[in-house]
């Protein structure tokens, strides 16, 4: 908002060309927000500054700004475009249109889809293809001490593999179930395996399940974001509205492996699971050995006294 110009002003300089008397009056009703949301026009979508001050209805302008918002950077909350365009703005009255307008200027209502453990959890409600790259990937959720299998627990597992390896019985046959690493793979070890591949699709799942794809809308869940959203900033929107572009095809990549699976899940499956057996994993890198001098934080030059004694040990 400018500098030095109070709320009602900085309407007032702004309402170019005028709109209807009752969108003017509306203006008033709750002059900072609207102040707010004047200024977030301006910054994300001038062109349409115009028609959106046009309408007469709170609702109807955040309708439009959240459209096409959307469409030119990164989506808004899904609950908030329902909201707007089913007509359901909470209480149905002005004082709700006026608090969506609030919830909308004061933090960005971004539509986040990190994976959860209700994902892992709930995974007999996904679909096929969903279940089938997920039996490939390790469990990154620790298993509660009270968790029980009923002795069915493989012994490298951890335990919650469990229910997922019993349903790809169903899905692929016994053999190949067998076939599946009891533990699942690691994140890095996918990559080594998948990358360049028709499979690599395998490894951007494996990326999204362990929240390192490097996209926020992919890394964080709605109860991350929620409990410390951000600030409308350039700087801000700009990040996210690049890393809607990554996330969209890291998402394509594993969604066309998904129903390819879907196609013929024992066959492909099948493919896709004996090509990965029958590679070899890179030798994983052990850490250097710290040296003695590294350890104590002996510095070369600094303390040279020091650097002999450790030397000897």
């Amino acid at each position: 908002m400018n500098a030095g110009l109070s709320p009602l002003d900085t309407i007032l300089r702004r309402l170019q060309p005028v709109p209807s008397l009752g969108a003017l009056l509306s203006y008033f009703e709750e002059p900072e927000l609207m102040a707010y949301f004047l200024d977030m026009i301006d910054e994300y979508l001038p062109e349409w500054r115009a028609e959106i001050m046009s309408n007469e209805y709170i609702g109807d302008r955040i309708g439009i700004f959240i459209r096409e918002f959307s469409s030119r950077h990164f989506d808004i909350h899904g609950e908030w475009v329902q909201s707007i365009f089913s007509g359901d703005y909470g209480d149905g009255d002005e004082e709700g249109e006026t608090s969506l307008l609030e919830g909308l200027v004061h933090y960005i209502p971004l539509e986040v889809e990190g994976f959860t453990e209700d994902d892992y959890h709930g995974f007999q409600y996904k679909t096929a293809g969903f279940q089938l790259m997920l039996s490939l990937v390790r469990c990154p959720y620790e298993v509660p001490e009270d968790f029980s299998c009923h002795g069915m627990i493989p012994k490298n597992s951890g335990g919650l593999r469990v229910p997922l390896l019993e349903e790809m019985k169903k899905l692929v046959g016994e053999d190949l179930a067998r076939r599946i690493p009891e533990a699942g793979w690691e994140r890095e070890h996918i990559h080594a395996l998948v990358d360049g591949t028709k499979y690599a699709g395998l490894g951007d799942f494996a990326d999204w399940v362990e929240h390192e794809t490097g996209c926020t809308i992919l890394d964080l869940s709605e109860d991350d974001y929620n409990m410390d959203p951000w600030d409308w900033d350039r700087e801000t929107v700009d990040r996210l509205s690049r890393e809607r572009r990554i996330a969209g095809e890291k998402q394509a990549r594993s969604d066309e492996l998904g129903k390819w699976l879907e196609q013929n899940p024992r066959e492909n499956f099948g493919k896709m699971l004996k090509y990965m057996l029958g590679k070899k994993l890179p030798p994983k890198e052990e850490p250097r050995p710290r040296t003695l001098a590294e350890i104590y934080g002996v510095n070369d030059g600094k303390d040279e006294a020091a650097a002999t004694l450790t030397a000897g040990l």
